[in-house]
């Protein structure tokens, strides 16, 4: 029998400030680059060619924005796995067994960044945007925190689990 799905969640990097430190980033080669493609005149005292300035801004800028925007954090919650991780497919997350789950609650936390943090506290956290998240600890006494913007259903799930 297939375990049933009791809570599934897909979270994105859409923080505005976030967006605006990466475009920030982003614009002064991408500035220096349309300045000498449109002007003609190289800029500081050794100047990269025109082409090397687009490929510096095609193999980081590029893939840096694009990056954030299509990598997700993945959980999924059946009867009998967790799974969770940052991709952009859904494919080969990390997993843990329920038979292996000593503790699991909702709790709030700090992570002190965004992505995959190490915490004393919380262990290894996942997260799009902080506050609150799954907490699990194993019979291993691995400690995991997967961020949740869905605490209630997270809890139903829980709670459903339990019983």
């Amino acid at each position: 029998m297939e375990p049933e799905i009791l809570f599934t969640e897909v979270q994105k990097f859409r923080q505005w400030w976030l967006w605006l430190i990466l475009i920030l980033a982003s614009l002064p080669l991408a500035g220096i680059l349309i300045y000498q493609l449109s002007t003609g005149h190289p800029v500081g005292d050794k100047p990269a060619s025109n082409a090397v300035l687009a490929m510096i801004v095609f193999l980081i800028s590029v893939p840096m924005l694009s990056g954030f925007y299509f990598l997700k954090l993945f959980t999924e919650i059946d009867t009998e796995t967790i799974y969770y991780g940052f991709g952009i497919s859904g494919q080969n997350l990390n997993e843990i067994k329920i038979a292996d789950v000593i503790e699991m609650n909702v709790v709030p936390y700090k992570s002190n960044g965004l992505g995959m943090r190490m915490s004393n506290t919380f262990g290894t956290v996942y997260n799009t945007s902080g506050g609150l998240g799954l907490f699990i600890t194993t019979k291993s006494g691995a400690k995991v925190t997967i961020g949740t913007k869905k605490p209630e259903e997270l809890r139903a799930a829980i709670d459903k689990m339990r019983r």
